[in-house]
């Protein structure tokens, strides 16, 4: 079960690997060599215990108690699952809204976004998505005539 946590540890931090490196080319010699290692978002999350969540309101997937301002919704109920079985907790740190939560993640505001999505290209030329956990539908409605 532990490898198992690890695993779909690393599956979830994969696409952040990719933004974390940072490759130079000498001139003089044409050898890319990588510069000083910066803490990757994995050994940070690892370290720290706290995956810090992007998320952006859409009845039911992700709602917030206007009074309270408590998070519920399909999408919380998924990411406080995922953070047990882990053993990390989910720590809500921004609302985005999903034409903006890309920045968010390439600046480090938070470390995934953690609400639901659909697939389109421009966003896959950008991040990995994972398998969906929920499957939303669209309804055509047309006049008689």
């Amino acid at each position: 079960m532990k490898s198992s946590r690890t695993i779909l540890l690393a599956v979830i931090f994969s696409i952040f690997a990719a933004f974390l490196t940072v490759k130079m080319m000498v001139p003089e010699t044409g050898i890319v060599k990588n510069e000083a290692k910066k803490e990757s978002v994995y050994d940070r999350v690892m370290r720290t215990g706290t995956l810090r969540c992007g998320y952006a309101l859409s009845q039911p997937q992700m709602m917030k108690d206007p009074n309270t301002g408590k998070l519920s919704g399909v999408d919380y109920d998924v990411w406080e699952a995922i953070g047990k079985q882990l053993n990390v907790k989910i720590e809500w740190t921004e609302e985005v809204g999903w034409g903006n939560f890309i920045e968010g993640l390439r600046t480090s505001h938070y470390d995934a976004f953690c609400s639901n999505i659909w697939a389109d290209y421009a966003r896959t030329k950008l991040l990995t998505l994972t398998i969906p956990t929920i499957y939303s539908f669209v309804q055509t409605y047309v006049r008689a005539d």
